[in-house]
């Protein structure tokens, strides 16, 4: 049960954290940070999902079962990946004046 509340509450504290740090320099490597730390939960949803079968949470509003497990991990890697290759990007389209801090709040946060 712990993964899941991880896997829940580690991109919305992400969120939070982001809003605050804004347009700074260190907000690459914060979102790099948070998005790692999501892939790191899910995997370990995963392999608690593989070792110990399907589970239910929270008065049975989650259902987790090896199907869907491996696609929330995905999406969780596709997220770091993103995060992790962007940053270079991101940080260009700055320079140049392509992308205002405003732009840069809205990327974060999604």
């Amino acid at each position: 049960m712990i993964e899941l509340a991880l896997l829940l509450s580690i991109p919305l504290a992400g969120a939070a954290v982001l809003a605050v740090v804004g347009a700074r320099r260190s907000a690459p490597e914060v979102n790099v940070g948070f998005s790692a730390a999501t892939f790191l939960a899910a995997c370990a949803l995963t392999t608690r999902v593989i070792g110990d079968g399907s589970f239910t949470a929270l008065g049975e509003q989650f259902f987790i079962d090896a199907f869907n497990v491996f696609l929330v991990t995905l999406t969780a890697f596709v997220s770091f990946t993103t995060s992790l290759f962007s940053r270079p990007y991101m940080r260009i389209e700055s320079e140049h004046g392509r992308v205002k801090p405003q732009h840069l709040r809205l990327y974060h946060s999604m």
